[in-house]
């Protein structure tokens, strides 16, 4: 995905609020008409829920997951744009290979990832050697989590590599609002 412009990660970040609607509008129906433990099933192994871009069918746990991951990502990459006008980054969010960010003349690579603690799965640990094997000018990490637990420690030992912790309202925007017959029709952008 290529990002050349603020309407570019406007237009994904709607893409995205989409694919949420519609996830929603299915665990609804799926809450009022299932037992509990049968519900909870669904969410984790069947495909109930889409991929947040490409609307291709996923489980609501793996929707989930690459929807604030590519939040984020989106965040970044809008962090990247503002500071460097005059390029344009391509975005390989998710389970793809190759760096999550870089900048069309590869000058600027970044990894992203959203997680509950940073020091889950390694996953600090783990972009941060991503970013040590890339040869590039500039290498950000961009990570969004409600702890900032262990980072300070971790990152210290890294110092080549620019960290920023996004906040909420960095990967929450624009607030798209939902009921049950917009989540099919679009979003209605509050």
């Amino acid at each position: 995905m290529k990002i050349t412009s603020k309407h570019d990660i406007e237009r994904e970040r709607c893409k995205i609020a989409q694919a949420a609607g519609s996830a929603i509008a299915a665990l609804s129906q799926l809450i009022t008409s299932d037992l509990p433990l049968s519900a909870i099933y669904s969410m984790k192994f069947l495909e109930i829920g889409a991929h947040p871009l490409d609307q291709y069918p996923l489980n609501l746990i793996e929707q989930l997951n690459q929807t604030f991951t590519i939040l984020a990502s989106l965040a970044g990459s809008e962090i990247l744009l503002a500071g460097n006008q005059s390029l344009s980054f391509d975005l390989n969010p998710g389970a793809r290979a190759g760096p999550d960010i870089i900048s069309t003349d590869k000058t600027i690579v970044a990894e992203v990832f959203a997680a509950v603690d940073p020091t889950n799965n390694n996953k600090l640990e783990k972009d941060i050697a991503r970013l040590e094997k890339v040869e590039a000018e500039k290498k950000h990490l961009f990570y969004y989590t409600p702890s900032n637990r262990d980072v300070a420690r971790i990152t210290a030992l890294h110092p080549t590599i620019e960290y920023r912790r996004l906040l909420k309202e960095e990967i929450m925007v624009p607030t798209i609002a939902f009921t049950g017959s917009e989540a099919r029709s679009g979003p209605r952008v509050r």
